[in-house]
This record gives C-alpha cells, sequence and structure tokens, in this order.
C-alpha cells in the first residue's frame, strides 16, 4: 500500500491485493450507522468492499453493476444505490442506515441516490477497510477518507460533511438546502 494525493491532500492507494485491519472496533455499529468515503476507483470486478464489519456484521461494497450496496455476512442484501461508480474519478459515496425502521439511503456526490429498506442488527468485532474478512473482494484503487458513525446521521450533518469534504479536498459535491415550503440541492464546482 503506499500513498498519493487529492489535490494537495494524501490519499491510500489499495492495489487489490492488501487492506487494513483493526483487531476490535469499539463502537462499531450493531444498529444504526452512517458511513462516508472519499475513493477513486481502478477497478470495480469482484464485489470490491470498502468497509467490512467482523462476522454477522455490515459490508459496505460495490454490486456487480458497480452500484454502492450494504449487505450482511457478505451475503444477504440489504440496499443497493441506484447508480453505478466509474473508474479514474474521485466519488463521495456516503450511506445512512437505521435498524429500528430498516431504511437505508445511499447518496453519491452529495445527491441522494437510491435505498431500501431490511431491518437487520450487526454484530462488532474484527473490522477490515479494503476487503471483506477471510481475503476476498479487495479494494482496486484510492481512498481519501473515511468516515464511520454509530448512528444515523441527520441530512443536516450528512450535509456538512459532504460541505467539509468538498472544501477540504476541493471536489465537486451538492449540497442540500431545505427551507420551509421546499428542498433545492445545489451542485458547487471547486
Amino acid at each position: 500500500m503506499h500513498t498519493d494525493e487529492i489535490n494537495g491532500k494524501k490519499a491510500l492507494y489499495f492495489d487489490g491485493n492488501d487492506y487494513l485491519t483493526k483487531a476490535t472496533l469499539t463502537n462499531c455499529p450493531s444498529g444504526d450507522f452512517t458511513f462516508v468515503t472519499v475513493v477513486n476507483m481502478s477497478g470495480t470486478a469482484n464485489y470490491p468492499v470498502f468497509m467490512n464489519g467482523p462476522s454477522s456484521g455490515f459490508v459496505v461494497r460495490l454490486d456487480a453493476s458497480a452500484r454502492p450496496q450494504v449487505v450482511k455476512d457478505g451475503i444477504a442484501n440489504i440496499a443497493n444505490a441506484n447508480t453505478a461508480l466509474g473508474t479514474s474519478a474521485w466519488s463521495v459515496v456516503t450511506v445512512a442506515y437505521k435498524s429500528s425502521t430498516g431504511v437505508c439511503r445511499f447518496w453519491k456526490n452529495g445527491v441522494r441516490d437510491g435505498g431500501g429498506t431490511s431491518s437487520q442488527t450487526f454484530s462488532t468485532g474484527v473490522g477490515y477497510i479494503g476487503q471483506r474478512g477471510g481475503s476476498a473482494n479487495f479494494f482496486n484503487g484510492y481512498m481519501a477518507d473515511l468516515w464511520l458513525y454509530n448512528r444515523e446521521l441527520s441530512g443536516d450533518e450528512i450535509d456538512n460533511i459532504h460541505q467539509d469534504i468538498k472544501n477540504f479536498y476541493g471536489l465537486t459535491v451538492a449540497t442540500t438546502t431545505t427551507t420551509t415550503s421546499s428542498t433545492t440541492t445545489t451542485t458547487t464546482a471547486p
């Protein structure tokens, strides 16, 4: 694994054979969670994994069509985004999950992008970044940032994160401003 840069900021490069692991993920979500990552994919084959919780944990990966997906145990589909990630372009992938309702929502570059409903609980333990436990489904590309919250963030909190990413990395990320009568989505270029 080596590093590169995104607009002058460091990013890890996963070559499709390496990953990071943490023996015990303290406060790993067992129910609600929000996941945010800034990635530039080099390849999308073989269900590459962004983040994998322990056995009976959640997995955030790409499906066979290169759409972000959340699964349990690496098998049971919870929800999919609508839009595939491309290669050689930076993307911000956000997932918010509420276990009491089973609602899973996706964003791509700050714009809502599908989701689904499936009530699940997850176990905690060993966590992996860049592969599914058991040496499979390696991530191939750059990962500049990864944020994991053990709760479902509000729309405003997610918008604030997207704004921070836009400001820090100089990426084009949509922000949503909610008023009492309507919702407006504005895309701001770096």
